[in-house]
């Protein structure tokens, strides 16, 4: 099977062209005479021609100057698509906001894609924004955020999006609770009873809709709280066991407080984040751009997983 032939090689045929020696073209590219011996070997042999004559003056073959007129032009439009990559990178100016739901995972999604962005274009300026789903939800609505990391249960019929990654809906119960000696996962059926302290949209997900209806039963909700700080203050205070998607932030990682998966006969409630943005304003030039990224990164994520 043939080989791709790599934009050096051509660059050092041209240079042989251009010094009339290999020598004098090697010491041009700072590269050793043998190296770039080999690499013209290497061309010939995917090219099956041969493009010097032999002698001690580097004269090209016909063939050889067939292709000295392809080499050029294929390096003159590299040259080109890199000037207008930079020229169009340099013309994109203005502010990017965006929002992210707290949690560790989310804030790295943010951080690598905004670092990403700026190595593409250094004019663009950043506001971040880190908030609960509902003021985050609200914010987009409301033309604030260009964009967010949001929980799909927070998704609105006038939002677009893109799927990011997954989490789990954890339960967090107090040390002394007897849910808290399972070491691995906490069952729907474990709660049905219980007093819970949920975010919001959490028991509008279908899944868990669908199981209470098939179990007829329904879940007993004594507070409700946007925040996992909040959350883990009322589960301290007695209100109950709390449930919140994984990742949890930091302060929530109390030490009277155990953190257990909730499933269902052992599997998961799984509950997807995405990058979420209002589809009832066009996008900026900003907004436009970052979300090419973010579909090329994912794209690339996806081919080499």
């Amino acid at each position: 099977m043939n080989k791709m032939i790599e934009t050096v090689q051509i660059e050092r045929f041209l240079a042989i062209n251009k010094y009339k020696s290999f020598a004098r073209a090697a010491a041009s590219l700072k590269i050793t005479e043998p190296t770039i011996s080999k690499s013209m070997r290497s061309l010939q042999d995917e090219l099956n021609v041969r493009l010097f004559r032999p002698g001690k003056n580097a004269r090209l073959t016909p063939e050889g100057e067939n292709f000295l007129a392809n080499a050029q032009q294929i390096i003159q439009l590299i040259q080109d698509a890199q000037k207008e990559a930079h020229d169009h990178s340099s013309l994109l100016k203005g502010k990017l906001t965006l929002g992210c739901i707290r949690g560790v995972s989310a804030a790295q999604k943010a951080v690598n894609y905004i670092a990403k962005f700026h190595r593409m274009f250094p004019d663009v300026d950043f506001e971040m924004i880190t908030e609960g789903p509902d003021t985050l939800s609200t914010l987009l609505q409301e033309g604030i955020c260009d964009a967010a990391i949001l929980l799909d249960l927070y998704l609105l019929p006038w939002f677009d999006s893109i799927p990011l990654f997954q989490g789990k809906l954890m339960a967090l119960i107090p040390e002394d609770d007897p849910l808290a000696e399972n070491t691995e996962s906490v069952e729907y059926d474990e709660l049905v009873h219980r007093d819970l302290i949920v975010p919001p949209a959490i028991f509008l997900n279908e899944e868990m809709e669908a199981w209470m209806k098939s179990k007829n039963v329904r879940f007993h909700i004594r507070c409700v709280a946007a925040s996992s700080v909040m959350v883990t203050r009322l589960i301290i205070e007695g209100l109950g066991i709390g449930l919140f998607p994984e990742p949890i932030d930091d302060p929530v990682a109390e030490a009277h407080i155990q953190k257990r998966a909730l499933t269902d006969h052992g599997k998961p409630f799984i509950i997807p984040y995405s990058l979420a943005w209002s589809s009832r304003r066009p996008p900026s030039a900003c907004l436009e751009r970052f979300l090419k990224l973010v579909q090329s990164e994912i794209s690339a994520n996806t081919n080499t997983g």
